[in-house]
């Protein structure tokens, strides 16, 4: 077994000997400075990407804050309709109700098996997830 090893460090040894005697190309500092320089340019680029994705983010998160803060607040604000208020939440309770259950019926999922087959779709993807993040790409 000693052999083998003294066999591949020597011939480990007569590489490195060798490559260190071989001179590099003209053009490699060339080369080497435009990868450079285009890696930057790209890490640039991408910062740019990333803030503009971040603004579209907030944005949207934004909206939907201001319009849920709207409803509420028209809700809510006027004294004289809380007498309304219970009748305008249930109507809206009734309207996200329907919305659901027409979406539902458009995919096809009616019932308790269907609802079974989600959660159970979720837990795997869940599952997979982590398992990929701290088994498979361990660094």
């Amino acid at each position: 077994m000693t052999e083998v090893n003294d066999k591949i460090d020597d011939i480990l040894e007569n590489s490195l000997r060798e490559s260190l005697l071989k001179k590099p190309h003209m053009d490699f500092a060339k080369n080497l400075m435009l990868k450079i320089s285009l890696e930057e340019e790209f890490a640039l680029q991408d910062k740019k990407t990333e803030k503009f994705a971040k603004k579209i983010i907030f944005g949207i998160s934004g909206v939907f804050a201001a319009v849920t803060a709207f409803i509420i607040y028209m809700i809510y604000s006027n004294p004289e309709s809380s007498e309304n208020s219970g009748v305008i939440a249930e109507k809206t309770s009734s309207f996200f109700e329907q919305f659901g259950l027409k979406a539902l019926n458009l995919l096809g999922l009616n019932g308790g098996s269907s609802i079974f087959l989600i959660l159970s779709v979720i837990i795997i993807a869940t599952i997979f997830l982590t398992v990929d993040k701290l088994i498979l790409k361990k660094k």
